[in-house]
């Protein structure tokens, strides 16, 4: 199974990271792939590899700008992979591919779908199509990446009727 989220340690310092820890857990299992979009860690005060040899599944980060320090050290401490976003998926059985971005992108409504992480405070934005992966929406839970076109279509579809 394969999940994505973002920033769940980027903020530790305010939280609790063991809740974090537990959060990603329940959801994730020890198989699962996990594609992280964002930074992972912001403080230098965390132990890194002690958080990632806590976590279920293979993480893969989806940075903006992976410096190659930033990669080497995150590959170092247990990180699956490293990759710059946009980063493009196409989804098992469909024609649809998702594209993982920091910046919302205008979309033609199709099978493509646009997947960002922002800490603002709206799950889907209207005019771009696009969903967020910021934790704090999402009870600070990765999703299933299965779930990301189902739950993009309902948005859209809700749009449609409410407007």
């Amino acid at each position: 199974m394969m999940y994505i989220t973002g920033g769940q340690f980027t903020d530790t310092i305010d939280k609790d990271v063991g809740f974090l820890i537990d959060k990603w857990n329940e959801v994730v299992k020890e198989n699962d792939t996990v594609l992280y979009v964002g930074d992972f860690i912001y403080s230098n005060e965390i132990d890194l590899r002690n958080i990632i040899e806590q976590l279920n599944g293979k993480i893969c980060i989806l940075q903006k700008n992976n410096g190659e320090v930033e990669k080497d050290k995150l590959l170092r401490n247990g990180i699956h992979s490293v990759f710059r976003v946009p980063f493009y998926l196409t989804i098992d059985d469909t024609d649809s591919k998702i594209i993982f971005n920091y910046e919302p992108e205008k979309s033609k409504i199709g099978n493509n779908y646009y997947i960002i992480f922002s800490k603002e405070a709206k799950i889907y934005n209207s005019e771009t199509h696009t969903l967020n992966l910021y934790c704090g929406l999402w009870d600070y839970s990765p999703i299933s990446l299965d779930m990301c076109p189902t739950i993009l279509r309902n948005m859209i579809d809700f749009e449609k009727m409410e407007g």
